[in-house]
């Protein structure tokens, strides 16, 4: 079995339950030797801010020496993303072995009525995984809810319930203290919840279980933490923009005493004291930072279940190393592009407050959704913007440009949205895709302005492409080489055996989305050359495509290229500085299909 098909084995699992509950979990987990009895786990619960406090968590166990798995959901660009130990991806032949091994005595064998969902498989796969990486303890981000998620089959050493607010309605109730109570199942039993919850959703926690609050102290309770914020996020703190692959007409000169921005957090309880540097900008996530640290001292202090004790240099160091792609993320300054994957009014709050700290001039937000979501909530709950670029997500799931519009209309109580390439003066626009708004948006910002990228993490994913996608020659001079730089990138087996011996000339790989990676593969058969494509079927993640071909047949593509949308043009681009770029034509680096199984955690 090869890993796309693994891949594809697991997709094909249904992604909702009928029924709600953990009993599939706990079956299968059974089926697979209780791996979970074997690993002390940490749950994090809550509305927002809980794939940071998970990320914090887990570099603060690892500052202390720990091993630590990691599992969060969904993911940015690859699967492997959501199952880590010490930063790193499961790779992709553990995920091939689980399908390949396990899975007809394991997930096949449920019984009619009883077959595990997607999620539930996959949380299934990590606890697996960390069990055979033997792991001090895992760090796990509960999906949706509490009581009846998956990940509760573990007995938590510690929990958390990071925040409460009104989602996923029609699964945990209508009001907060309903949702509130749901989420607090997830509290241990031998060992207070830790939470940053506030009014009657922290009264409704308080009937479930006894608590540590974060940043909430109301007096009720002495052991609170109070976690103090001082933001030096500014718009003199931006990061230099990460141009290095522009043309040279495009670069701008390296300014040396540009950094990313921060914020300082205090953290002052019963049993911690700290003071650090975090590039987790905003006041929630610095109560995120707090109630990471109040985690782990519960992990290290009050329970023997796992043998770590983390120092406040521990705690420190942890928070002030931790990145969290796609969670305010800023990866330009001239104009300040900002990324963040808000997806409800109160995420969607947070980063206006978050924004708020930085200066500039005009403001150009690139909204897209995803269907469930409360779109006219997240629009009022969003900072004031002067253009708004409209865009769906490349995902079954997503919200038509026409919804978004909608709401704005409510919003605004008018009229709103034109065609992207009308000559109008309608603040509204509307783009066939993220990317392509992304291009719009910054050509049309000043170098003093902000692009705020918003709205689900999906459209963030497609977003990141523009910083993170890295067209590189690799080496495929023999039949066989190019075999290994097909395998690596996931291409077929049988296509790898028709088209071993067609490559000559150059050869590109690069990571793209599914409708792209086939376009740029048809575009270099029709010119002659060679392009395969991953047999990954994934419309919403990376998919890598191979090209190969003479020199002026990568001129030719990148002619056909600037002849079309946007983001195609500085795809040419990319391409363009790759084949110029290269003097040999040769990269063995890529040919070694497990180095990219060591992708660091905190690298975006």
């Amino acid at each position: 079995m090869e890993y796309h098909e693994a891949v594809a084995t697991l997709e094909g699992l249904p992604h909702l339950r009928p029924d709600l509950g953990t009993d599939a979990t706990a079956a299968l987990l059974a089926r697979l030797g209780n791996p979970h009895e074997a690993v002390p786990s940490v749950q994090v619960a809550g509305s927002n801010g809980k794939g940071s406090t998970a990320r914090v968590l887990a570099r603060i166990l690892r500052e202390a020496g720990a091993d630590v798995g990691l599992y969060t959901s969904p993911d940015l660009n690859d699967l492997r993303d959501r199952i880590r130990v010490n930063g790193r991806r499961i790779p992709e032949r553990e995920v091939t072995r689980f399908v390949a091994d396990r899975w007809t005595n394991a997930v096949a064998a449920a019984p009619d009525g009883a077959e595990p969902t997607f999620f539930e498989a996959f949380t299934g796969l990590a606890l697996w995984h960390f069990a055979r990486r033997d792991v001090d303890v895992a760090v796990l981000e509960v999906g949706i809810g509490g009581r009846y998620d998956a990940t509760s089959v573990v007995d938590p050493v510690a929990a958390a319930v990071t925040s409460v607010s009104h989602e996923h309605t029609d699964v945990l109730g209508e009001d907060l203290p309903t949702i509130a109570r749901d989420l607090a199942q997830v509290a241990p039993d031998d060992a207070p919840l830790v939470t940053g919850a506030a009014g009657d959703a922290l009264a409704a926690i308080r009937e479930v279980t006894d608590v540590v609050t974060v940043g909430r102290d109301d007096g009720a309770n002495a052991a609170a933490v109070d976690v103090r914020v001082a933001e030096t996020a500014t718009s003199d703190r931006r990061p230099p923009t990460s141009d290095r692959r522009l043309p040279t007409s495009d670069r701008r000169p390296p300014t040396s005493d540009r950094r990313p921005p921060t914020s300082v957090v205090s953290i002052d309880g019963p049993t911690l004291e700290v003071r650090t540097r975090t590039r987790l900008i905003g006041a929630h996530q610095a109560v995120n930072a707090g109630i990471a640290a109040s985690l782990a001292v519960q992990v290290g202090r009050e329970t023997a279940r796992v043998d770590v004790d983390p120092t406040a240099a521990d705690v420190a160091d942890g928070i002030r190393t931790t990145t969290v792609p796609g969670r305010f993320e800023v990866r330009s300054d001239e104009p300040l592009v900002v990324l963040d994957g808000a997806h409800n009014p109160a995420a969607c709050a947070t980063v206006a407050d978050a924004l708020d700290r930085f200066d500039y001039g005009t403001l150009h937000l690139v909204l897209g959704a995803v269907r469930e979501k409360d779109h006219v909530g997240m629009v009022r709950s969003l900072p004031d913007a002067d253009r708004i670029h409209l865009a769906a997500p490349a995902v079954d799931r997503a919200a038509a440009v026409e919804t978004l519009a909608a709401a704005l209309e409510t919003s605004l109580e008018r009229p709103v949205g034109v065609d992207a390439t009308a000559d109008a003066v309608d603040p509204v626009t509307r783009h066939e895709s993220v990317l392509d708004a992304v291009e719009r948006a910054i050509a049309a910002a000043k170098p003093d302005d902000c692009v705020l990228v918003t709205g689900s993490l999906y459209v963030v994913a497609e977003a990141r492409d523009r910083w993170t996608r890295e067209p590189r020659v690799v080496r495929a001079d023999t039949p066989a080489r190019a075999r290994s730089v097909m395998r690596s990138a996931n291409v077929p087996k049988s296509v790898r055996e028709r088209h071993a011996d067609r490559f000559s000339g150059l050869t590109v790989r690069v990571h793209v989305r599914l409708e792209t990676a086939r376009e740029l593969a048809d575009a270099m058969d029709d010119l002659g050359g060679t392009g395969v494509v991953s047999g990954l079927d994934a419309p919403d993640r990376h998919v890598e495509v191979v090209l190969s071909g003479t020199r002026s047949r990568f001129g030719a593509l990148r002619r056909r290229l600037r002849e079309s949308s946007p983001a195609d043009r500085r795809l040419a681009s990319e391409i363009g500085i790759a084949v110029d770029r290269d003097r040999s034509g040769a990269d063995d680096r890529d040919a070694a299909p497990d180095d990219r199984d060591a992708a660091p955690d905190d690298v975006p």
